[in-house]
């Protein structure tokens, strides 16, 4: 998966070594950035740039006029890429990969002969505190849905505040001119059980087909109701129902494309890519799976290899070599095998680092989660406070009429 192509541009690179703009081919990698001249008399070995490696991506200018992408991989090491057909289109496929192979991969199997005792442990305690910090998420998450649903209750309390106040006021010389307002049909509120299930994934999209349009940043939400596309700033750009889909197709691990066909009309159809569609794939398995057609896949890439978890896209840390324990007698032996299980693999410590990564990028989350409800909370308790306000006065007034 690391190697398959994605998308492929002609581009220069820039040499510092020789101070001249180079031309060939720039690839996206399912693991890496790959640049190569493609002439069989260059000496210039391919460039290979790994996600894990990059800090930022940004759009800039060469000579202060030719659009230009830049990846930087430290302070110092910097690669710039012109001559791009769309340099934004270029960009956003790079950026969007990049961010989401970011995401932690999946522990590694108690089996692994790459395994060590006290990596394992580390290992486990951070799966531990990832999963507690995930419940804790969604503890918030209901506590800020039941803020939601007190703050409506406190508007329409104020909304029939309005409604009496003028009619208590007036209420000596109400008779036979005033009529009982129409009842209110009560709210339903839908049940956790009952409510749709809707997965969101980050994509890049755009209509099909269609060659001079970009591709957008946005999301896609897939329920059991159908399949919508909404902008960068979640506005619903296209929103399909489960009946108008005709079908959906898969052409590589990351792309499909979604159509809808109708008698009398344009058909609608859109491309989206995502370097989690193979996470995406298996929602819609389970809610479109008559209407999913995959395209023959590569010789190198197996049916199941289409539908692995967004660990699949990650890139995997080189194997460590093995370790040869140092002659000498049984003591020594048995030393040197405590020494080696004492020791964190390198694969370990990347999973480690992917691992608190993510669980910080949680308890940030929580932290501004947190804030809103306080706001929340805050506004929820200056609104109680005028409505008892507005009650007792209405009571008062009442009371002096009766």
């Amino acid at each position: 998966m690391d190697c398959y192509p994605i998308r492929q541009w002609e581009a220069k690179y820039y040499n510092y070594n020789t101070k001249k703009w180079v031309p060939g081919h720039l690839s996206l990698m399912g693991g890496y950035i790959h640049f190569s001249t493609g002439t069989a008399n260059s000496t210039d070995s391919p460039l290979v740039i790994h996600y894990k490696n990059i800090t930022d991506v940004k759009r800039a200018f060469s000579m202060l006029i030719f659009k230009a992408l830049i990846i930087r991989c430290s302070a110092h090491d910097e690669y710039w890429f012109a001559s791009l057909t769309d340099r934004d289109y270029v960009f956003n496929l790079i950026d969007h990969f990049w961010r989401n192979c970011l995401i932690p991969s999946s522990l590694p199997k108690k089996n692994d002969a790459h395994t060590s005792v006290l990596g394992q442990e580390l290992l486990q305690i951070a799966a531990d505190s990832q999963k507690t910090l995930g419940q804790t998420s969604e503890m918030l998450s209901c506590q800020g849905e039941q803020l939601g649903h007190a703050t409506a209750l406190m508007v329409d309390l104020h909304s029939d505040l309005d409604t009496a106040e003028p009619i208590i006021r007036s209420l000596d010389s109400w008779l036979g001119r005033w009529s009982m307002p129409s009842p209110k049909e009560p709210v339903e509120f839908i049940s956790r059980s009952a409510a749709p299930v809707i997965r969101d994934f980050p994509v890049l999209f755009q209509k099909a087909p269609s060659s001079s349009a970009c591709l957008r940043p946005g999301h896609i939400q897939v329920s059991r109701d159908g399949l919508a596309i909404l902008d960068s700033s979640h506005i619903q750009e296209e929103h399909f129902r489960t009946h108008e889909i005709s079908h959906i197709q898969v052409t590589t691990p990351w792309q499909i494309v979604v159509t809808c066909v109708k008698l009398g009309e344009p058909d609608r159809s859109f491309l989206v890519v995502s370097a989690q569609m193979s996470v995406a794939l298996q929602t819609l398995d389970r809610f479109f799976r008559h209407k999913l057609q995959f395209e023959n896949p590569p010789p190198d890439v197996s049916i199941n290899t289409r539908l692995e978890g967004a660990h699949g896209l990650m890139m995997q840390p080189s194997d460590c070599g093995q370790h040869e324990d140092a002659p000498g007698g049984e003591t020594q032996a048995v030393c040197s095998s405590q020494l080696e299980q004492s020791k964190v693999r390198d694969q370990e410590v990347a999973q480690l680092m992917e691992m608190l990564g993510s669980m910080k990028l949680t308890a940030l989350g929580i932290h501004a989660e947190q804030e809103q409800q306080m706001e929340t909370i805050s506004e929820l308790t200056d609104t109680v406070e005028r409505a008892n306000i507005r009650l007792e006065s209405a009571n008062q007034n009442m009371k002096k009429m009766i």
